[in-house]
């Protein structure tokens, strides 16, 4: 349910101070520093790219590269589909054709 609500938040209600945890959030489950499920960090990672810029991007997809279960692949290649920069949106394209 936390999951349903700071996605909301973030989505529906365009508040910042949401925005900003779920980056605060992404970063460190991409360092590993945080434990949490993996829906939840999918979700987070998801809010972050909806505003990410190339860095995340990149971060993202090398995370996917060097994933080792298919519950990291998920948590991983799902977030490519929210970037909003339009070479973002291409990249990820190109990547799911290939």
């Amino acid at each position: 349910m936390r999951n349903e609500v700071l996605t909301t938040l973030a989505q529906h209600g365009d508040d910042p101070s949401v925005k900003q945890h779920a980056r605060e959030l992404a970063a460190r489950v991409m360092s590993g520093t945080v434990g949490l499920d993996s829906e939840f960090a999918t979700g987070v990672l998801i809010m972050a790219a909806e505003s990410g810029e190339t860095a995340l991007y990149d971060e993202i997809q090398a995370k996917l590269g060097k994933a080792r279960s298919p519950e990291e692949l998920r948590m991983y290649r799902a977030p490519l589909a929210y970037f909003a920069d339009p070479a973002l949106v291409r990249r990820a394209l190109e990547w799911a054709m290939t």
